[in-house]
């Protein structure tokens, strides 16, 4: 689990940019403060007419060719979205600003010192500018070409400003430019290498060429990065169950797809519990489509691979035969964990939770454990994984794991009760699509349950988990109203896990971090409208067994762990380098 935290940990990098009017003002206040500064190390006495005109100074050397090189750049790229390029430009101006001010400092003990340090300055600017478009902004070809025009631009602009003198030859200064970027160029591909070599030996794939198709989905929602999962990927035979209520005014339908919702935004099967949803609404008045017990190893390898879980859903939803229901629910708690068993005629509907604890997924493995131990006593049992727990932890449950040992114990004394079995009373609401950042497509789906005085409400969230507390705030609220209306009522939150929305920074984005009292007030609506629709139901039950290409247990632990070797080796490597493309151009600048 070491290796897969510190992967995670990768991902508190990305960060969200200002807006592009804040990233002017940046750029303005960086000038005109690199103006003072620099007015103030060439002539530390006090000069009120000497600071105006460094500050117009400054504007005009670092400030102009930020906004030209954005500009020009956006102009020629309408895909790029303006404020990631002016936040670029800001980037490099801000460097440029403590290179000239290093330079400015030196000039008074030694000029050659000074003209290098800017030198070098340009050099390490470029490489941003390169590295920049190359991978975030997924110009493969035009990245070389646009750091080249930004340095011109800034040159020109610096040596039009003659605030430090860098040589008598303008032509020879920009020569030296380019020189410098040329070194550290040959550095950066050097590291390139690096990165290549591990993803090439162990996983067959180009470390670059993914990680630039990784930056292509975040910003542009492109699916490249397919085409590589494709490669590594494997197959595997997985199974899907459906559940039918039907009732005068409700038909309704629960899918259990043993596949995670995963890897990330609208890669593999990210949406698949929207798509699978939606393409049962002509049939169905609500399709609920839940987090069957899996772990990230069933990451489908592409969005194609949603054809064959289609038809294997649509096979065992012509299969259903509804009949006059009787259920029975029972909670049992042991250990860490809690096992709720909805049964229904002779099928099993069996969800596991460790909420307030938290639990990142259920290897398939010991997913098929509890369903063997469940359909002895049931002609079908289907496993959902609650996820409805998020706390940053990761604790897969893993074959021999204490956990899995504890599970199935759980399991075990679960179905050693005997409940006596009523008729099924049902209704269903779902709504709530777009109303949060941290809900996926399918929004929110609640189901009533009503088995004598006992009201069971299942609230079912297309999201990547929720926190504990935001689980204990829904529940105790759904509560509230359902004592209102006469019920003792006992919910239970659902998550599907879904990867969709784990596109802008992190790969945890659980319910609970913001807008709580939004969620909350749709899912008071949607329950007060399930228990409305309350009516009694006949019930049906199939699954039906599929073949998809998924990521693989094997490819997502080499992936982690190639992953984790790069980035230590990186951390050493990459300073060298710099440091190495450092040392050559200052002594080449000696020689020439």
């Amino acid at each position: 689990m070491d290796s897969q935290k510190k992967a995670l940990r990768l991902t508190n990098y990305f960060v969200s940019l200002p807006s592009a009017r804040q990233t002017v003002l940046l750029i303005l206040i960086i000038s005109m403060l690199y103006g003072l500064l620099s007015s103030f190390l060439l002539r530390p006495e006090p000069d009120f007419y000497l600071a105006l005109n460094s500050i117009g100074s400054g504007i005009f050397a670092l400030a102009v060719p930020a906004f030209i090189s954005s500009l020009a750049i956006f102009l020629a790229q309408r895909k790029l979205l303006f404020r990631r390029v002016l936040f670029l430009s800001f980037v490099g101006m801000a460097m440029y600003a403590i290179f000239y001010l290093v330079g400015i400092w030196l000039s008074h003990s030694d000029v050659a010192l000074s003209s290098n340090a800017i030198i070098v300055g340009y050099g390490l600017v470029f490489i941003v500018w390169f590295v920049t478009s190359k991978f975030l902004f997924n110009l493969r070809r035009a990245s070389f070409i646009f750091a080249t025009l930004q340095l011109l631009f800034f040159a020109t602009f610096f040596i039009a400003a003659n605030s430090i003198g860098v040589g008598p030859d303008p032509l020879d200064t920009v020569v030296r430019f380019y020189f410098a970027s040329l070194v550290f160029l040959v550095g950066v591909y050097a590291i390139f290498y690096f990165i290549n070599a591990p993803m090439k030996r162990n996983l067959g794939i180009s470390g670059v060429e993914a990680i630039a198709l990784f930056f292509s989905q975040w910003f542009y929602g492109g699916q490249g990065l397919e085409d590589t999962f494709e490669e590594i990927g494997e197959e595997a035979e997985l199974a899907v169950g459906a559940m039918s209520f039907t009732g005068k005014s409700t038909s309704t339908i629960f899918l259990v797809p043993y596949v995670h919702f995963g890897p990330f935004g609208n890669l593999g099967g990210s949406e698949f519990s929207s798509k699978l949803s939606s393409a049962f609404e002509s049939q169905y008045n609500n399709a609920f489509v839940f987090h069957g017990a899996v772990t990230h190893d069933f990451n489908p390898v592409s969005s194609d691979e949603f054809a064959p879980l289609l038809a294997a859903a649509q096979k065992a939803a012509s299969q259903l035969h509804p009949a006059p229901a009787r259920a029975s629910i029972d909670v049992t708690r042991q250990g860490s964990w809690k096992v709720q068993n909805f049964s229904i005629n002779d099928s099993l509907f069996s969800s596991v939770s460790r909420a307030p604890q938290t639990t990142e997924d259920l290897d398939y493995g010991i997913t098929l454990a509890l369903k063997e131990k469940a359909e002895r006593n049931h002609s079908l049992a289907l496993i959902i994984d609650e996820h409805n727990a998020e706390t940053g932890d990761i604790n897969t449950v893993g074959p021999g794991s204490p956990l899995a040992s504890e599970l199935l114990d759980a399991m075990g004394a679960s179905l050693q009760k005997k409940t006596t079995q009523q008729p099924l009373l049902a209704g269903f609401a779902s709504g709530g699509t777009s109303i949060a950042k941290s809900l996926g497509k399918n929004g929110i789906r609640v189901a009533c349950f009503l088995l004598g005085k006992k009201l069971h409400a299942y609230l079912l969230y297309d999201a990547n988990g929720i926190t504990p507390d935001f689980r204990d705030e829904i529940i105790a609220a759904v509560k509230r109203v359902g004592q209102s209306m006469g019920y003792s009522t006992l919910p239970e939150v659902f998550t599907t896990d879904t990867h969709q929305i784990n596109t802008v920074r992190g790969v945890l984005n659980p319910m609970g971090r913001g807008d709580r009292k939004i969620i909350t007030a749709i899912t008071l609506q949607l329950f007060a409208a399930a228990q409305k629709n309350i009516e009694p139901v006949k019930f049906a039950a199939a699954s039906e067994r599929f073949r998809m290409k998924v990521f693989g247990g094997k490819q997502s632990v080499e992936i982690v762990s190639t992953l984790n070797s790069i980035v230590a080796f990186l951390k050493v490597a990459a300073p060298i380098v710099l440091l190495a493309a450092t040392a050559i151009i200052l002594w080449a600048l000696t020689k020439f």
